[in-house]
Formats: C-alpha cells, structure tokens, sequence
C-alpha cells in the first residue's frame, strides 16, 4: 500500500513510468533498512562478497546534504 502511494506519487512528481517509480521506491526502502540496521549495531550484508560491514554504535559527526532540483 505505502509502495504504490510512493510510486504514483513519483509519476506524477516526475512522470516516471510507474514499473521505474516502482523499481525506486523498493530501492530506496532497502538502501534504508540496510542503513537502519547498521545504526542499531546489527549483522548486516556486504554487497560484496567476503567484505566484512563494521558498525560504529557512537555517532562520528553530523552530516547535511543539500541537492538542488
């Protein structure tokens, strides 16, 4: 339900073909969990295979992105 409300919410945004909104929302939603379960200290995935992911369970330093549209 929230991925198809993302997803139209992108075509009609951005007028993406409603597979690409799709494809992106599910994307972004596993680039979070995978983000998410870093910050909580968790076994996570490598993308690549034999690389070890290491977690840091204090903050190291803020960060603020800016993108213009």
């Amino acid at each position: 339900m929230v991925i198809a409300g993302l997803a139209r919410l992108i075509v009609v945004e951005n007028g993406k073909a409603l597979p690409d909104a799709r494809a992106e929302v599910a994307y972004v939603a596993e680039f979070l969990r995978w983000y998410a379960e870093e910050a909580l200290s968790r076994t996570v995935t490598a993308g690549m295979a034999g690389a070890l992911p290491e977690a840091c369970a204090s903050p190291v330093a803020m960060l603020c992105r800016v993108c213009p549209m």
